[in-house]
């Protein structure tokens, strides 16, 4: 089976996320929920299977350039994802891909799963729970079978999962180049990583990531070596992808300690609320 996992192209350099999307001006992050379906899949899949990575945003790719390339690759299954403020371009372009393609089309997205019947060239629509979708399909299934995949991924998409912030252990970034990526103002190599995924608070302006309304954090020890391994690969600065990078201070001790035991240095960079800085945390 060959699967191609793709970031759609757009005209202007974007961040693509599940429930949210905006600009990317002077920096640019990986389409993480993409890595995180690449790396469920190569890990899980019991018989030899081709995947294909293509960030189209990263690499500057125009739709006509990746349609070619699909055409080229001829995938069995095309993954991607859906945003909410790019979504009519986005569908656009599916739409243009549906007459030239006979794979299925299986899309991820906030509004495409609240509004199915609106997008009717998408052969499956996933929601929040896609990560234990494909994890239990892909353990399923013991044969090359692009359509039974199909159908076992429809059939976990109706069950109730608790979410699982260590689905794996952390991201194969060996799938994507790391010089396409960067943050505002950064030099040398960035990563990009989770501590914890949601978030406890109820902001009424915000449409939570995975639509998760609570914080799921990490174990600690596949931070740890995850951060190890980021080191002896030369990265030099990390950014923490959480909604809120500060919610758990016993990982950001146990990370301080470990960092000063090992002498590794790294710059971070994140996001939190205002109300969650104190001494302790500085």
């Amino acid at each position: 089976m060959k699967i191609l996992i793709l970031n759609l192209p757009y005209s202007q350099k974007i961040i693509r996320r599940y429930s949210c999307s905006y600009h990317a001006v002077g920096f640019l992050y990986p389409p993480v929920e993409l890595l995180r379906i690449a790396t469920i899949i190569e890990q899980n899949f019991t018989f030899p299977l081709e995947i294909k990575f293509i960030d189209a945003i990263a690499q500057n790719n125009d739709k006509q350039h990746c349609l070619r390339e699909i055409l080229s690759i001829n995938p069995d299954i095309i993954i991607s994802l859906l945003s909410v403020d790019f979504i009519n371009f986005e569908y656009e372009f599916i739409k243009t891909i549906r007459p030239k393609f006979d794979g299925k089309i299986i899309c991820i997205g906030y509004l495409p799963s609240r509004f199915p019947s609106e997008f009717d060239k998408i052969d499956l629509i996933l929601g929040n729970n896609f990560e234990s979708v494909f994890l239990n399909a892909c353990k399923k299934l013991h044969d090359n079978d692009a359509a039974k995949f199909l159908s076992d991924l429809n059939f976990y998409k109706a069950q109730h999962f608790e979410f699982d912030p260590d689905i794996f252990d952390y991201i194969n970034y060996s799938i994507v180049n790391h010089n396409d990526y960067q943050e505002f103002l950064c030099r040398g190599k960035t990563a990009f990583t989770y501590f914890s995924f949601g978030c406890p608070f109820h902001c009424s302006f915000c449409i939570k990531t995975y639509d998760l309304n609570r914080a799921y954090f990490r174990n600690k020890e596949n931070i740890l070596k995850e951060l190890q391994g980021f080191y002896h690969s030369g990265y030099k600065n990390i950014r923490v992808m959480d909604d809120n990078c500060t919610l758990n201070k016993d990982v950001l001790s146990a990370i301080s300690t470990f960092l000063h035991e090992k002498n590794i240095q790294f710059n971070f960079y994140g996001l939190t609320r205002v109300d969650l800085i104190n001494n302790e945390i500085i």
